[in-house]
C-alpha cells in the first residue's frame, strides 16, 4: 500500500498484472491488518476497538477482497508481515517515473525538442541505484523513453529489472531499431506493458521531418511487430503542417495496424524546433478542439484518439504525481519542462521531491476556469491546459505571462538546462 498526502493506494497483482486502486481510510485501515499475522477473530476485534469498523463492514469488505484475489486466507499464521507500506502523508513520491535511459538517437527530427544528443546514457551500476529507488517509493509505472530506448545496451537488463518487480512499463520508441534483439526484448513485456511509436503522417512528410528516407517503413514494419506478438500499440503524432487528407489517411493506417491508443499534440519551441523555428499550425487549444472531431468521426472498435481531460484535478500531476530522470541525474517535473527540479548526484530523492510536493500541488494549470488571469491573454490558445506550453510562452513574451507572474516560485525551483546534456 501507498500513501500520500492527499489519498491512499492499494497496489497488487491481478490476474498475473498490476493493479491500482485508490482506497479510503476505513479500507487502508482493514488492509493494514490483513497482513498474515492476525486471525479473523482478532482482526475484527482490533478494527471495532481502535478505529470503531463495524463488523459487518470489515467481512462484506473482506469477502469483496478475496473474491478479487487481493487477500487470501491461510491456516497458519505468517512469521512476519506480508503487507509493505511506502509513501509519506507530506512528501508525494510519484507513481509514474519517465525514464530517459538514454540521449542517443539514430534520427535527427526537425521537431525534436531534445535538441542535440550528447550520448549520455545509465550504465549498470547506475541502473540498479535507479531500479532500487523504484522500490523503495512505490513507483509503479515507468516509461522508457530517450533518445532512441533501443539504442541503449542495457534496455533488456532494465526490463527483466522491472519485470521483477511487476512494474507497468510502457515504451517511447520511433520504431527504427527491429532486430533480434529488439524481438526478444519486446516479448518479454508483460500483458500490461505498451509501446508507443512516433509516425506523423504518409511516407514521404515522415521521412522529411524525422530526416531518414526509411524511417516510415522502418516504423510500420516495428508496429505490425507488436501486433504480431500482443503488445498494446500507442500512436503519436506531432501537428506541424500536415493538411486533411495526410491526417485521415494516417489515422485509417493505424485503425489498421491495430492500434489502440492515438495521441496528437503540437510542436514543442525547446531543441531542434527552437533552433530551426519549426511551429505547428494549429494552437494547443485548437488542436484540442481538432483532437474532439477526429474522435466523434473516427473512434470504432479498440482504435480511440487521446483526449487531454482535467476536468476532475487541480492540475496535470507534474512534478510530484510523475516525473523525468534524465541521463545526467537531473529530475524534471515532466517530460516537455526543460527546467530541473534537483539532481541526484547533489542532493537526496526526498528532498526534490519534498519541494515538488509543496510547489507542484498547489499549480492551477493555465488557460482553466481556476487560472482566471489567463482569460485575456494574447497566449492562451498556445498554452492550452499545459504547464510547459505556458513556461515557454513566458520565455518568449519576456515574462509577460500572467500566469507565470502568479506562480513565480517557479522561477526559483526550475533551474535551466544543463549543459552536459
Amino acid at each position: 500500500m501507498k500513501i500520500k498526502p492527499n489519498e491512499k493506494m492499494l497496489s497488487c497483482i491481478l490476474k498475473g498484472t498490476r493493479t491500482n486502486i485508490v482506497i479510503n481510510d476505513s479500507a487502508f485501515e482493514i488492509l493494514m491488518y490483513c497482513n498474515g499475522c492476525y486471525q479473523f477473530q482478532e482482526l475484527l476485534s482490533k478494527l471495532e476497538e481502535e478505529y470503531k469498523i463495524e463488523t459487518q463492514m470489515v467481512q462484506d469488505f473482506l469477502n469483496q477482497c478475496i473474491q478479487m484475489g487481493i487477500i487470501y486466507e491461510s491456516e497458519t499464521r505468517a512469521d512476519s508481515s506480508y503487507l509493505e507500506v511506502k509513501g509519506s502523508n507530506t512528501i508525494y513520491y510519484p507513481d509514474i517515473l519517465i525514464w530517459e535511459v538514454t540521449n542517443q538517437c539514430p534520427l535527427n527530427c526537425k521537431h525534436c525538442y531534445l535538441g542535440e544528443k550528447r550520448n549520455i546514457s545509465f550504465n549498470k551500476d547506475e541502473i540498479n541505484l535507479i531500479i532500487e529507488l523504484i522500490k523503495s517509493k512505490g513507483i509503479t509505472t515507468v516509461q522508457l523513453t530517450g533518445g532512441e530506448v533501443f539504442i541503449h545496451p542495457g534496455i533488456e537488463y532494465i526490463i527483466d529489472r522491472l519485470n521483477e518487480l511487476d512494474i507497468i512499463i510502457s515504451m517511447s520508441t520511433s520504431g527504427y531499431i527491429l532486430n533480434e534483439n529488439t524481438c526478444r526484448i519486446l516479448q518479454k513485456l508483460k500483458k500490461n506493458a505498451s509501446v508507443r511509436v512516433s509516425i506523423d503522417g504518409d511516407e514521404n512528410y515522415h521521412n522529411e521531418l524525422r530526416g531518414k528516407k526509411d524511417s516510415y517503413s522502418r516504423a510500420i514494419r516495428f508496429i505490425k511487430f507488436l501486433r504480431d506478438i500482443g503488445v498494446e500499440i500507442q500512436l503519436g503524432t506531432v501537428i506541424k503542417d500536415q493538411d486533411d487528407e495526410i491526417i485521415e489517411g494516417l489515422i485509417m493506417t493505424a485503425k489498421q495496424l491495430g492500434v489502440s491508443n492515438h495521441s496528437f499534440s503540437v510542436i514543442l519551441d525547446e531543441g531542434n524546433a527552437h533552433t530551426g523555428r519549426q511551429k505547428s499550425k494549429y494552437s494547443n487549444t485548437e488542436l484540442q478542439r481538432r483532437i474532439v472531431d477526429w474522435g466523434k468521426k473516427y473512434d470504432e472498435g479498440v482504435y480511440k484518439i487521446q483526449l487531454a481531460d482535467h476536468s476532475e484535478v487541480n492540475n496535470c500531476g507534474c512534478g510530484y504525481k510523475l516525473i523525468r530522470l534524465r541521463p545526467d541525474f537531473s529530475i524534471t517535473p515532466c517530460p516537455m519542462i526543460d527546467g530541473v527540479i534537483g539532481n541526484l548526484k547533489e542532493e537526496s530523492f526526498d528532498d526534490i521531491m519534498e519541494r515538488g510536493t509543496r510547489n507542484f500541488m498547489q499549480l492551477c494549470l493555465p488557460k482553466t476556469d481556476r487560472s482566471k488571469m489567463c482569460e485575456s491573454c494574447q497566449y492562451g490558445d498556445d498554452c492550452g491546459e499545459c504547464v510547459a506550453m505556458a513556461l515557454i510562452n513566458d520565455r518568449n513574451s519576456n515574462g509577460q505571462c500572467k500566469w507565470a507572474s502568479q506562480n513565480n516560485f517557479l522561477n526559483c525551483i526550475l533551474r535551466e538546462r544543463s549543459n552536459d546534456l
